[in-house]
């Protein structure tokens, strides 16, 4: 077989280290290669440093004036989640106060609240939230109605002992059901843990892409195929690995280093380096990698190869199933989202950087992995017989 030959290693072994050389003299591929990482690595995952939305600052109408009210006002403002900014005499400043973003939500206590629950009736509180942003309103909601239920079960607690109701009893009738909650993975609920995972995975993604684009298309630019081709000693097999094999070394320990240094940095989930990590990830690198060396048979110059590939990320995240739950999709997006290479690992590296789980748990994302980097390879090899051809390109 050809791929047997010593000219075939000889040719993978020029453009490896000629590639490799580029890499490090070329001041656009050194930046996209060693720079970017870092710069991105650091700088996107920083926008989570404080793992959760904390001190959303909220607005009160107190018309009750009791004790029990006050005590609610001062049950909320001492929450980790709310911080009680303003105190409005009427709900028209509450709203006005919600309106121009003085507060993301308005507490609102009737008169006669606290006597009607004296007296045994249904008393009601009333929350108005600025709803336009999740993060924001789902810690309100959340927090006032936790509250709203331990105020009520100290009320119902406080009636029933008064009639003689033991306080075993009293606990078991205001909790009749126990609900135990246990989450295995993003066991904090932190939105950091979410979107972190998926920074890192993108990045990795779009400087690979960028790269490779780069590359090649900077080849054809200076109609430098021939020179390729001889390096290659004939070979587009030893062409396309040859140019592909630097970017998944770099970016796999690129890789590395998000998942073990920069994810302790961020406290996103182990930290440690698993053998479930390192499969994944290589096996990422060298689809996104591969891929790569066809899209970029598409671009005639460098600058267009930057300008399509920049816009590359946003769809490939979207239709990924990250943001969105995959199930969810259309059917024409989620087909879509197949021809992307980050769609075959991105919600599983969430579980990845999360959790130990036994590399098992992956094994259909490792199948799915490689047979997109087969299909790649293939798909590369078509794109660099068009461009690197015996007959030389130059004037």
């Amino acid at each position: 077989m050809r791929i047997l030959t010593l000219n075939f290693y000889k040719g993978v072994y020029n453009i490896t280290t000629r590639e490799l050389v580029r890499i490090i003299r070329n001041k656009d591929l050194f930046m996209i290669c060693f720079l970017a990482p870092l710069v991105y690595g650091i700088l996107l995952p920083y926008v989570y440093v404080n793992k959760q939305v904390d001190n959303v600052s909220m607005g009160v109408v107190d018309e009750d004036k009791s004790e029990l009210s006050s005590m609610m006002v001062r049950y909320l403002d001492a929450t980790e989640e709310l911080n009680v900014t303003s105190q409005y005499p009427n709900n028209a400043l509450g709203l006005y106060g919600i309106k121009h973003d003085n507060t993301k939500a308005l507490l609102y206590i009737p008169k006669n609240f606290s006597s009607s629950l004296k007296k045994g009736n249904q008393s009601n509180l009333f929350i108005v939230v600025n709803s336009s942003n999740f993060l924001v309103a789902n810690p309100i909601l959340q927090t006032s109605t936790a509250l709203a239920l331990g105020v009520s079960a100290k009320v119902f607690a406080k009636k029933a002992m008064g009639f003689g109701v033991n306080s075993k009893k009293v606990e078991t009738l205001m909790n009749p059901i126990m609900l135990e909650t246990r989450p295995i993975t993003n066991t904090s609920l932190y939105y950091s843990n979410f979107m972190i995972p998926a920074l890192f995975l993108i990045i990795i993604q779009q400087l690979i892409l960028v790269g490779v684009g780069y590359s090649i298309a900077e080849e054809k630019e200076n109609r430098r195929e021939r020179e390729v081709l001889d390096l290659a000693k004939g070979s587009r097999l030893a062409i396309v690995i040859g140019k592909t094999l630097p970017y998944v070394i770099l970016d796999f320990f690129i890789g590395m280093l998000f998942a073990t240094v920069f994810a302790r940095i961020f406290e996103v989930g182990i930290y440690t380096l698993t053998f479930s990590k390192i499969v994944v990830l290589l096996l990422f690198v060298s689809a996104v990698s591969s891929f790569g060396v066809f899209i970029s048979s598409l671009f005639k110059t460098p600058l267009m190869a930057m300008i399509i590939l920049m816009f590359y990320s946003m769809p490939a995240f979207l239709v990924s199933g990250y943001a969105w739950p995959k199930m969810s999709l259309p059917f024409d997006i989620k087909v879509a989202g197949y021809l992307f290479p980050s769609t075959y690992l991105m919600s599983d590296f969430r579980t990845l950087m999360l959790s130990d789980f036994p590399i098992s748990t992956y094994f259909p994302t490792i199948l799915s992995l490689t047979l997109f980097t087969l299909i790649s390879w293939c798909l590369g090899y078509i794109g660099v017989r068009f461009i690197f051809t015996p007959k030389s390109n130059r004037e």
